[in-house]
């Protein structure tokens, strides 16, 4: 009788093994994609966030243009300085997530680099072209607002 239990057990254990291992590890990967196409979308938002504090800089830097050029009583222009945005973190969980993303996701995600690259070069010849005086007339606020450059992060 002890035989017979220890092997119906054996045999119980099998067939649990056999149909339970299966359920579990695809509910594990579906979970894993689906954690992984959460940190994507936790990603773009950084992402949004990043490019819209540059534009939005930019834009306040014309309006202070527009507006007389000159921070009231400090005779300053503040200039953003443009940093390069890495987009190394979600190209990684882009390859994770390859197979969990439709189509219109992945040609999107996959031509953000050179969207971004194109954002970041066209403020850095923006910057440049305002330093160097070859596109807006800061010579004319210096002269008469006594104003300085500066550099603003």
């Amino acid at each position: 009788m002890d035989a017979i239990l220890k092997v119906l057990i054996f045999v119980a254990g099998v067939i649990v093994s056999v149909v339970l291992v299966p359920i579990i590890e695809r509910r594990k990967i579906t979970i894993q994609r689906a954690q992984n196409v959460a940190e994507i979308y936790l990603e773009l938002k950084d992402l949004k966030e990043e490019l819209a504090s540059h534009v939005k800089a930019y834009f306040n830097l014309i309006l202070r243009i527009r507006a007389g050029g000159v921070e009231l009583g400090t005779g300053r222009i503040f200039v953003p300085i443009t940093h390069n945005i890495d987009l190394s973190v979600l190209m990684e969980l882009y390859k994770k997530s390859l197979f969990d993303l439709t189509g219109d996701q992945r040609r999107a995600i996959k031509g953000l680099p050179r969207t971004v690259g194109q954002v970041v070069d066209q403020a850095k010849n923006f910057e440049s072209d305002f330093l160097n005086e070859k596109t807006y007339s800061v010579a004319f606020v210096k002269k008469n607002n006594q104003a300085v450059l500066c550099g603003n992060i």
